[in-house]
């Protein structure tokens, strides 16, 4: 049984290559310790890159100025397009700040999305191992825009209310076509009261 502690939180200059099969079915498997996964018969089909940045110079980093990292996901997406998920440290983890994202849906057809949140919600509050519940409460505003070569078609704001329980329910090995790795599962339960 491992336990997440600040020490394995990510760091600026950090970059993560996620290999994607969204092919191969899964078994998430039981609750408990001691669990064995075995994905060694995944089959990578796209790969994703996530890159930890100071939040200074990216995409609208003044709209969140208490972000102490700028988390960029890149997917193969075609331009315009972004996604940056900006964040901050404290003494209990990870605290999710906002999103600043741009999608291109067809041809000349984009959507842009803001998210602001307050309280700032943990990712997991640390340390956390197996049988650890962390509950949280926090309201997510969302400002989505949708333009048609350039021209705003649409724009939508939503206040979510949203509940998060967070719980280790699970613990063991998980065996990937990379190697085997000790694992913490974590479950989010959420509940979302939305506004638009």
């Amino acid at each position: 049984q491992i336990t997440i502690t600040t020490n394995d939180l990510p760091t600026i200059g950090l970059q993560v290559i996620r290999a994607v099969d969204n092919t191969t079915q899964i078994n998430p498997g039981n609750p408990g310790l001691n669990q064995v996964w075995d994905f060694t018969n995944l089959i990578p089909s796209t790969y994703d890159t996530t890159l930890y940045l100071p939040p200074q110079g990216q995409i609208n980093y003044q709209n969140h100025p208490d972000a102490e990292v700028a988390i960029k996901h890149l997917n193969g997406n075609l331009p315009p397009y972004w996604d940056y998920e900006y964040a901050r440290y404290d003494s209990e983890g990870m605290r999710y700040v906002g999103d600043e994202d741009m999608v291109t849906i067809f041809g000349a057809f984009t959507m842009s999305v803001h998210i602001s949140c307050n309280p700032n919600p943990l990712s997991l509050k640390l340390p956390f191992t197996y049988g650890d519940s962390h509950s949280q409460e926090s309201t997510y505003i969302w400002h989505m825009v949708t333009r048609n070569g350039g021209v705003l078609i649409d724009s939508t704001k939503q206040v979510s209310h949203m509940s998060i329980t967070t719980t280790g329910d699970a613990s063991g090995i998980m065996s990937t076509p990379y190697g085997s790795f000790q694992v913490l599962r974590v479950k989010n339960y959420i509940i979302s009261e939305d506004s638009v």
